[in-house]
């Protein structure tokens, strides 16, 4: 993986892992997601320059949780990352979860789908967790 952007093949990857092993995700697993996902933040955070990053603004266009999404990985990554709201709100996990505002708050369809896609989390990734089977 370069230090900027993950493959798709390689978030495919790690999610599948995660969803068979039925374990909490590390910080290995939702970082090259959150670069996918958000390839311009992710320039942001390899920027070795500050030590804060200067995350720029999310497009106005964004769509992760209906039909205008760019593919289904990009939206099945959107679902794996509502991880992030189990960390401390800095960094990433802030800059993500305040794009996720934008995002439901800008498309009613986008509003809905995040609703499904919390149900989705919690049956595919956490409660295997939980039961420690692939429920």
């Amino acid at each position: 993986m370069s230090s900027s952007t993950a493959s798709p093949d390689e978030v495919k990857g790690i999610l599948d892992k995660v969803a068979q092993e039925a374990r909490a995700p590390s910080d290995g697993d939702l970082l090259p997601a959150f670069k996918y996902l958000m390839p311009a933040a992710a320039a942001s955070l390899s920027d070795q320059s500050s030590s804060t990053p200067n995350f720029p603004p999310l497009a106005s266009d964004t769509h992760w949780y209906c039909p205008k999404v760019e593919s289904d990985l990009h939206k099945e990554v959107a679902t794996f990352l509502i991880f992030l709201f189990a960390f401390q709100r800095h960094t990433a996990s802030k800059y993500w979860i305040q794009s996720l505002e934008k995002v439901v708050t800008g498309c009613p369809r986008c509003a809905r789908g995040f609703g499904a896609a919390r149900r989705k989390l919690r049956r595919k990734y956490v409660l295997t967790v939980v039961l420690g089977t692939n429920a």
